[in-house]
């Protein structure tokens, strides 16, 4: 398999499990799938903004190598 297929097959496992995750939480408790949603994506957005300014230097402390 090429790198191209191989990340088409783990982004259609993490929608699939996106869509489980999410059904479950419209089911069974709504207000909070809501609240984590929008912790996670504030979350995301602070750690986006640190690296866009350098302030913390993730790059040396995820190094994949």
């Amino acid at each position: 398999m090429n790198m191209k297929h191989e990340q088409t097959i783990i982004r259609k496992y993490f929608h699939f499990l996106a869509v489980i995750v999410y059904t479950s939480g419209i089911v069974y408790d709504a207000h909070l799938l809501t609240m984590c949603s929008v912790a996670f994506i504030v979350l995301l957005l602070l750690l986006e903004v640190n690296i866009y300014l350098n302030k913390i230097p993730i790059f040396s402390i995820c190094s994949f190598s």
